[in-house]
């Protein structure tokens, strides 16, 4: 059913409530309106979904012995690794490495063999979807990279940068990078949770349990 044959039928519905029917009869089409209702916020949802802009991305977590390389994108106003989407043509390894050289002017990037699956390129973490605000759906691989300075040049997508200790404790966890943030930049008393989207400290928990190359 098209959705201008729901505007309809719920429209009939709406008349018959409109200009009088017996009681049961009301009820009826009461419940009818709202099954209608239901069928309508569906359709526009399922529309709505299939018009999301959807493209694959990346992510680059930058490494400098035992630290992580995190940015505050200016557009999304998140604390994120580097990243950006792939462009025609393009490998999602190419795409890590170009975008990791724009981002931060880094040159002398390492991306390792992690090898979590036979075949899969240098440095590759694992495979995720995000929303990306007015971006759409990102479908985003991300890479571990490794460097030998933290000297970093922004390209003007960031500002702010900082250098997340990813050692894990005794007990195998890594200290909170809120509170990492927070001590490099004690002016931003609004740091909010959703600053750090919970993929992405799901992948610093796993960037620690890497070990870097000797």
């Amino acid at each position: 059913m098209s959705r201008l044959d729901l505007l309809v039928h719920r429209s009939e519905l709406g008349r018959a409530l409109m200009w009088g029917c017996d009681t049961l009869k009301r009820k009826e089409v009461h419940e009818g309106c709202i099954c209608l209702y239901c069928q309508l916020k569906r359709y526009d949802m399922e529309q709505e979904a299939k018009a999301i802009r959807k493209t694959f991305s990346v992510a680059v977590f930058v490494r400098h012995e035992s630290h992580v390389l995190f940015v505050r994108h200016k557009l999304l106003n998140k604390w994120l690794p580097i990243g950006g989407e792939v462009e025609p043509n393009e490998t999602p390894l190419e795409a890590a490495k170009r975008e990791a050289l724009e981002e931060t002017g880094l040159a002398d990037l390492t991306f390792a063999p992690c090898r979590l699956l036979s075949g899969s390129p240098d440095g590759f973490l694992g495979y995720e979807e995000h929303d990306a605000g007015p971006k759409g759906l990102h479908m985003c691989f991300s890479f571990l990279a490794e460097c030998t300075t933290r000297k970093v040049v922004s390209d003007g997508s960031w500002e702010e940068h900082v250098w997340i200790d990813v050692r894990p404790d005794e007990k195998g966890l890594v200290l909170n990078p809120f509170l990492q943030i927070k001590e490099a930049y004690p002016e931003m008393e609004r740091l909010q949770v959703s600053q750090i989207p919970f993929n992405v400290l799901q992948l610093i928990t796993h960037v620690a349990r890497v070990k870097a190359p000797s």
